[in-house]
């Protein structure tokens, strides 16, 4: 690519906050690392006749040419076999060292996700990309002008594509791959490194470290636009000048990770004004993302690879006379990740794959908890990999599953391929929980119990159903499933007997309940005997869940004092719904999977929704207990109405609607406006509204740190629980 990259980015991703402390350094100048190599010298001899049968070999390199290559072989899956012969070059603690960087592929360093999410908004993200270009040397204003308006026009894609985003996120997502892409006023003249400026050796202090985590916010947003846009599998090329000894690592059999955000242009050309640097890569993608309709240069055609994206190189040609190198290599997907999954199919690679979608669902599921492929197209490759050290890797991980189709017409025996796969698997030690994705059930199941004669075949999940597969290559993460000890265990669940109505429902409130009042069930009390008595068409609840916010984002919101931690605040909750008695607790109950959840805060929206997914999975799908898919309502205040467009937005799913309850001080107007239609209900209420007015978790708060006679009536709604919770925590 011709455009340099902003020094911000290389520091963001060289830097690695476990070792930025005031005795280390932090080497700047490292691009790529070699993953593994391979050192068996009889291999690596039949690698290079491999190449010289397919013509990448000649005994003078400079007759070596684009026409005389069949540079088509990248893609093929047979240069993965490479794999199976590999030496790990870290040894085994590699997936440990890419954890030490902010970011490596879509995922953030635990240490840091916390601490980004809770300082995100586009205004915070503008004044951080303000300060950058500032520092760059360009015209600011012009080059804000510009992003601004790229980030307005790349948030309606995002928000077409992702209805479930606000606004002010979708903005942020265009304005990160804009300032990526860079503004077409800015200057060639760039502003120092952070920490390049300073000579090697110098002890990174603590300004440039904190002026690094505050410059995170860049990195938090691109990551996630990157989330949202389909795979490129495809051709790119990527022009760059190297030196010497970086020259020297490229060597066939080689894998080799680059650990910054790296720019390539789609297709096997290179462009024109680029060709003549002395380094081009012909590589084909797997998990490159096309950002054409994003960027401010749309006719570079760019496709972006995330850091640590790793490739085998194939082959490393030297042409012109010594001056240019051009190096074929094909990307790798290796498990390096928390949650991996084989996924072997003989159309996996035909950019109309009719299961492309699911794939792509669970690999943008959230942060730091996307579902990394390992596709493969036949028996063969898939057993290859799962012998090579990086498949050793993740023998019996329970963060580990392998999918699988049952007919491969690129297999001799075509009929039973998956049967095959599993039966081979099984036999070299692989316990790990498959899946048999198939269109014909019983012939499937017919298959295994043939070829697993010694084992029960029941013990592989065999299904047709689309909504199985999403859970099972999600690992049942998702927010929802985490509900699934909670409802369980409730008697709204386990006891009641689901009418076949059309109309059932089961209402969701989220929030931090620190802590928690009468104000909150009498909310829900409303807005059920709303629904049952006043509402038309009228409505059956089923339920009410109470789901406190996560950690990370009540304690960014809380003084240290002022915070109730989620464990505390479930148990507060829990003994509030038992002193009101059966009446309440035979339909409401508390659901800890948003704050238990271990990847931090999980917005609103995105709880609501796989709520939703869980209990119809489970009470549809699963378990038949009901005819008709549940509608989950989702409950709050008209004061977060008026703030979140997405509480709207959302209700544009099959099954979500949302309740918003009166909140005093509040505009109306909004909320009035919205129709029925939309799935947006609207309970005024009437004679409550002075009571819930007086009631408040912050005034609750308040009463114990400074009682004054302002807050002593507020006395009345403290749960008794609460207070010798609250007491003692005074004390403390």
């Amino acid at each position: 690519m011709g455009r340099a990259q902003k020094v911000i980015f290389k520091d963001l991703c060289a830097f690695d906050p476990k070792k930025a402390a005031e005795s280390l350094r932090l080497r700047h100048d490292c691009y790529m690392i070699v993953v593994a190599r391979i050192l068996n010298q009889a291999r690596l001899k039949g690698l290079k006749a491999y190449r010289k049968d397919l013509h990448y070999d000649s005994d003078d390199s400079d007759e070596l040419t684009e026409e005389t290559l069949d540079v088509t072989m990248l893609e093929s899956e047979q240069i993965e076999y490479l794999l199976e012969y590999e030496t790990i070059e870290e040894g085994e603690d590699i997936e440990q060292r890419r954890k030490g960087h902010y970011v490596y592929e879509d995922n953030f360093n635990p240490s840091v996700i916390n601490m980004i999410e809770s300082k995100t908004s586009y205004e915070r993200l503008k004044e951080v990309c303000r300060f950058y270009e500032q520092r760059d040397g360009t015209d600011v204003e012009k080059a804000m002008a510009q992003h601004e308006s790229r980030a307005e026009k790349s948030a309606k894609i995002f928000l077409k594509k992702n209805p479930r985003i606000s606004q002010d996120e979708a903005k942020s997502l265009g304005l990160a791959i804009s300032f990526y892409t860079g503004a077409r006023s800015e200057t060639v003249s760039r502003g120092a490194s952070l920490v390049a400026r300073q000579a090697n050796g110098v002890i990174i202090d603590e300004n440039i470290r904190q002026e690094l985590k505050e410059a995170a916010i860049i990195l938090y947003y691109l990551v996630k636009a990157l989330s949202y846009i389909p795979y490129h599998w495809g051709f790119v090329t990527r022009c760059c000048k190297l030196e010497d000894e970086e020259l020297d690592l490229y060597t066939p059999g080689f894998l080799i990770t680059w650990i910054q955000f790296s720019s390539s242009t789609k297709g096997k050309k290179e462009a024109d004004a680029f060709k003549n640097r002395n380094a081009i890569f012909k590589i084909f993608s797997l998990t490159g993302r096309p950002i054409q309709d994003f960027s401010n240069f749309p006719e570079e055609d760019e496709v972006l690879f995330l850091p640590h994206s790793t490739f085998v190189v194939f082959q490393h040609l030297i042409s012109h006379h010594g001056t240019q190198h051009i190096i074929y290599m094909r990307q790798v997907e290796l498990g390096l990740c928390q949650w991996s999954v084989l996924w072997v199919d003989d159309r996996i690679f035909n950019p109309k794959w009719e299961n492309k979608a699911h794939m792509e669902s669970a690999a943008a599921k959230s942060l730091n908890l996307n579902v990394h492929f390992i596709p493969k197209s036949s028996t063969d490759s898939a057993l290859s990999f799962l012998r090579s050290p990086f498949g050793q890797r993740l023998k019996n991980k329970n963060t580990f599953r392998i999918v699988t189709d049952m007919n491969r017409e690129n297999e001799k025996q075509t009929h039973n391929a998956g049967a095959r796969l599993i039966r081979a698997l099984r036999e070299l030690g692989f316990e790990n929980e498959c899946m048999v994705f198939t269109s014909d059930e019983r012939k499937a199941k017919q298959y295994l119990r043939s070829e697993l004669k010694s084992e029960d075949p029941e013990s592989v999940v065999v299904t047709i159903d689309t909504s199985k597969l999403r859970e099972f290559v999600d690992f049942g993460r998702s927010p929802g499933a985490a509900y699934q000890s909670n409802t369980a265990s409730s008697s709204a669940a386990s006891k009641y007997e689901i009418p076949p109505n059309q109309n059932n429902c089961v209402l969701l409130t989220t929030g931090s309940f620190n802590p928690v009042h009468p104000g909150h069930f009498r909310i829900l009390r409303r807005v059920k005997d709303y629904f049952e008595r006043e509402y038309e068409p009228q409505w059956n609840v089923l339920a009410g869940y109470i789901s406190p916010t996560h950690d990370s984002y009540v304690l960014s919101k809380l003084t240290d004092a002022a915070w109730i931690p989620a464990t505390d605040r479930c148990k507060l909750i829990e003994g509030a719904i038992k002193h009101e008695g059966v009446a309440l607790s035979s339909w409401v109950a508390i659901s800890r999977g948003e704050s238990e959840w271990p990847a931090g805060f999980v917005d609103f929206d995105e709880v609501t929704e796989n709520f939703r997914d869980f209990l119809n999975f489970t009470l549809v799908n699963k378990k038949k207990f009901v005819k008709y898919p549940i509608n989950v309502i989702y409950v709050c205040g008209l004061d977060h109405f008026n703030k979140c467009p997405a509480v709207a937005r959302m209700t544009k799913q099959d099954y979500i609607a949302s309740a918003i309850v009166y909140r005093s001080g509040y505009e109306e107007q909004h909320i009035r406006n919205s129709s029925k239609a939309s799935g947006v209900i609207y309970v005024s209420l009437t004679g409550e509204r002075d009571d819930l007015s007086e009631m408040s978790s912050t005034k609750i708060r308040e009463f114990f740190q400074k009682p004054t006679t302002s807050t002593a009536k507020i006395e009345r709604f403290i749960y008794p629980n609460v207070r010798e919770y609250m007491i003692k925590k005074q004390k403390s």
